[in-house]
């Protein structure tokens, strides 16, 4: 697995084109991406002392301690920060649709992370 930007992979995840060099969002981006780090800390996935994006250059693998068996956090992070970033992009049913995968990948990181930290290996 490749360890890329944060901020690159959630601006491709928003269709925000990355050759074009556009950095107008790149703020508001990593506010939001900020705050949904902040929402894995609560459920107990990531760093323990919590991670904050300051430059845009931060990698996953500095916030994801095994890129196998949490390779899930970068799903979370990208549709949730599309969701608080533009969320007239989704109608109702898209909408619905993924806030049930949030739902889902937030369950299944949670439960990697209790086990994780009981010394336990998930079946």
């Amino acid at each position: 697995m490749a360890d890329t930007k944060i901020l690159d992979d959630v601006k491709a995840y928003c269709r925000i084109t990355l050759d074009s060099g556009v950095t107008a969002y790149d703020t508001e981006l990593i506010g939001h991406i900020n705050t949904v780090l902040m929402m894995l800390k609560r459920m107990g996935v990531g760093p323990d002392g919590g991670f904050v994006l300051t430059t845009g250059d931060e990698t996953w693998s500095q916030i994801i301690p095994d890129l196998i068996k949490y390779a899930g956090i970068k799903d979370y992070v990208k549709l949730r920060t599309r969701l608080l970033f533009d969320p007239e992009a989704f109608t109702p049913n898209a909408k619905e649709s993924a806030e049930k995968q949030l739902e889902e990948i937030a369950w299944t990181l949670n439960y990697q992370a209790d086990a994780d930290r009981d010394g336990i290996t998930p079946t």
